[in-house]
């Protein structure tokens, strides 16, 4: 009896060391797996389980129809369908020769104004929000380049945070080409 109840202890020790060892969600941005989405412009990481579509800009014409300053990037996405349902980002890159407007806190309800997040080359400014019930937050950055991200937080198919380590990786990978 005592060679079985060390074998279960033995075993329950191995699996807690394993389930440490790495097995599970990243940690920190740095473990973030994935794959590079780039447009003409500019660039950011898809993590592993989400999905990025190029944006399209109705008010301009682009070869394919697809904005080169702007990717979608959604969590647990399969088709652009998805952006409505499933909690995401959407990164808007603004060239220098245009000034950048940062996002206006009075078109939403329930304003947080948000510490500085830093995340690889940007510090990151803005706010949470709720836009049409939905719980969203604005970033924008204009230290060298011009870049606005809005997040949508909470959607049916899911939720995010700021402090996510897959979104603080997307917002660390944003680049301009």
């Amino acid at each position: 009896m005592k060679k079985r109840s060390l074998a279960i202890a033995l075993v329950a020790v191995m699996l807690l060391v394993l389930a440490a060892c790495g097995g599970g969600a990243p940690k920190t941005p740095e473990e973030v797996k994935g794959e590079t989405f780039e447009t003409d412009l500019i660039s950011a990481l898809v993590p592993n389980g989400w999905k990025a579509f190029p944006a399209s800009d109705l008010f301009d014409e682009y070869e394919g129809d697809n904005d080169p300053t702007s990717i979608s990037i959604y969590k647990d996405a399969k088709s652009e369908l998805d952006m409505f349902s499933k909690p995401g980002l959407t990164i808007r890159y603004t060239k220098p020769e245009i000034t950048m407007i940062p996002p206006a806190a009075d078109w939403y309800e329930d304003v947080t104004e948000l510490a500085d997040i830093k995340a690889g080359s940007y510090t990151w400014k803005g706010f949470t929000g709720v836009s049409f019930d939905v719980p969203v937050a604005a970033l924008y950055t204009n230290e060298t380049d011009q870049f606005t991200v809005n997040v949508t937080l909470e959607a049916s198919g899911g939720k995010i945070t700021l402090e996510d380590p897959d979104v603080l990786a997307i917002l660390g990978s944003i680049k301009v080409k």
